[in-house]
């Protein structure tokens, strides 16, 4: 077999038994040392359990270099290397990125990344290989304090000889062992374009190596925000802010407070990142949409998924020892956005509820933003849009809070949607997240020019069919109690939870002082409420920009609804609120208007 050398580290360029790095195991847990991508086997595989995540699978190996082993944590991205059995007991495995993490006094290697080499379970464990943790106690006990510094005799990895001619690299006289040191991730992000901020001559501010100890100083970092995970210690990520949610307050029995939502991204992908409190009043204001920073010593936790349509699996919370910083403009991403579009409307048919897309689309048909309120009685704004396409098949996408207020895409326009969630309220329909993001008939995007032609030529007079039941209110929306209604997760793709109560009406609000009915715009097409004018006969309506002589008056109730579960407050407007009391709005401000006993009679009939 022809050996050749990587770094200093013998391997046979034939034979399996003699592919490994031998010896290495000893230089990766030295500090300050990184091996490059050293290759070893596998001689363990267990999966262990986490108690504060037990839904989360982690799998411990035991590595070897034929002549030491070392315990070893897979990152829960690699997980799936060995439950599709690339990684098992006996395999050779070589190691792109790790860190060294001490446990208990005890040297753990953290594989970040990692390539399996081809099946080798037949392969028996190679050498003898003794516990690392052996050697280094026996090391440390054997050697006197005030001679710790003379490593002479410490056991090194074998090292094939420079020259077989040179007397100095007789076996007596082997020249130190040297390391192929690569230059951090950060460092060099080609593919992702990452720049680094300006040096510092300070020598610590030096950027390690990707095999670090986690007690160096390697803040300086620029770590990609797709390699973000729990093991990496200290990192710096440079991104970008694409979505910026509105402030949400909290007010419960026993907290009260705060939250604002981000979507951070930079060629890699993107994370969802999360801020409290004081931390909003700190930052805030500087986090602008579309703007670059540099964010470190922010904490990294698993994502709550049911919260969050971003697929990272972990997200950022920011607070008062986060340090941010605005890059400048010839520092600053400008990315460009890259999809992965379904191949049309017809095929969200069979995409499950909650799954998130990608669609190229063309606007049929924008409704005015109209406002609803929640369970927690906050008004927020609303907006359907109906998207079309060459497969003649229509959508509608609900857009919510600032989207369905800025929302001003004209129809017959393409939109390029990256991150929609799809939703099976009414059929199938679509929901904009906060980390949705829109280009308008987008160029730079092949298909868009043959279908901006289809809908100023064809639309028009095309038919379709629409996978959303527009006319069908209640579409898939399941029978709910009022208890598992107050246990249902609201997330920020929606806001708005739907679902049917039986249950019995017990209380109408009906203080003649306080009117269950307003003065609305007389015109058919619209809702809004007038207003009174200097002129009594004279009503204005924001939403027609007109005056009325006249008026109508239209139901807006407050009802308490009981079942076996709980009660609950319901709003209940004009149409069925002329379905419950019987009487329309008009009707009943006469009967209060006159005093009438019919007036509170009215609700009594209605209540339970």
């Amino acid at each position: 077999n022809q050996r050749r050398v990587r770094g200093s580290f013998a391997f046979e360029k034939n034979g399996m038994e003699n592919r490994l790095t031998v010896g290495c195991i000893l230089s990766m847990i030295e500090p300050n040392n990184t091996v490059e991508k050293p290759i070893l086997q596998v001689i363990s595989v267990k999966q262990i359990s986490n108690p504060q995540q037990t839904n989360k699978v982690r799998y411990r190996l035991v590595i070897s270099d034929s002549k030491y082993f070392i315990q070893a944590v897979l990152t829960t991205q690699l997980n799936s290397l060995v439950e599709n059995k690339e990684i098992k007991t006996n395999c050779l495995i070589r190691i792109e990125d790790y860190v060294i993490n001490t446990v208990q006094q005890r040297k753990i290697v953290i594989i970040v990344k990692v390539t399996p080499f081809e099946s080798t379970s037949s392969l028996h464990v190679i050498g003898k290989p003794e516990s690392i943790d052996k050697i280094k106690s026996a090391q440390h006990t054997s050697t006197p304090a005030h001679h710790q510094s003379d490593t002479s005799n410490l056991p090194r990895p074998q090292t094939q000889p420079i020259s077989r001619q040179s007397p100095s690299n007789s076996p007596s006289h082997r020249p130190p062992v040297s390391h192929s040191v690569r230059p951090s991730p950060g460092t060099n992000y080609k593919s992702v374009n990452l720049a680094l901020p300006p040096k510092s001559n300070n020598s610590n501010s030096i950027t390690p190596a990707p095999g670090k100890q986690t007690s160096n100083n390697n803040s300086n970092r620029i770590a990609s925000i797709s390699d973000l995970n729990m093991y990496l210690s200290r990192w710096r990520i440079k991104a970008v802010v694409t979505a910026k949610d509105q402030i949400r307050h909290w007010n419960k029995s026993n907290s009260a407070g705060k939250l604002l939502k981000l979507t951070l991204a930079d060629p890699s992908g993107e994370i969802g990142a999360i801020m409290f409190n004081d931390t909003i009043d700190l930052y805030a204001d500087m986090l602008e949409v579309n703007q670059t920073y540099y964010i470190s010593k922010a904490n990294l936790k698993f994502a709550k998924k049911e919260y969050s349509s971003i697929k990272h699996a972990y997200e950022l919370t920011i607070d008062k020892n986060t340090i941010i910083e605005k890059a400048p403009p010839s520092d600053s991403h400008h990315l460009k956005m890259t999809y992965n579009f379904i191949s049309g409307i017809s095929e969200i048919r069979d995409k499950a509820k909650d799954e998130i897309i990608d669609l190229l689309a063309v606007v049929r048909e924008v409704s005015p933003c109209t406002k609803i309120k929640t369970r927690s009685n906050d008004e927020i704004e609303k907006r359907v849009v109906t998207l079309t396409d060459k497969t003649l098949s229509d959508i509608d996408l609900t857009l919510w809070r600032e989207k369905a207020l800025e929302w001003n895409v004209q129809p017959r326009s393409v939109v390029a949607l990256k991150n929609v969630k799809v939703s099976d309220f009414s059929g199938r329909t679509l929901a904009a997240t906060s980390s949705t993001m829109m280009e308008v008939d987008p160029i730079n995007i092949p298909e868009v020019p043959d279908l901006l032609d289809w809908a100023q030529i064809d639309l028009e007079n095309s038919s379709s069919v629409s996978l959303s039941q527009k006319s069908a209110f209640l579409g898939n929306v399941e029978e709910k109690t009022f208890a598992q209604v107050a246990e249902a997760p609201i997330s920020s793709a929606t806001p708005v939870y739907y679902y049917i109560p039986r249950a019995t009406i017990t209380t109408i609000k009906h203080n003649p002082s306080a009117p269950v009915y307003y003065k609305a715009c007389p015109s058919e097409k619209c809702t809004r409420k007038v207003t009174e004018t200097d002129n009594p006969e004279q009503f204005y309506c924001a939403g027609c920009n007109a005056m009325y002589s006249t008026y109508k008056n239209r139901y807006v109730l407050s009802v308490r609804a009981a079942d076996h579960t709980g009660n609950s407050w319901l709003s209940i407007f004009n149409e069925n609120g002329v379905q419950l009391l019987g009487v329309p709005a008009d009707e009943l401000a006469s009967l209060r208007d006159e005093n009438s006993p019919k007036y509170f009679k009215i609700f009594e009939d209605a209540s339970y």
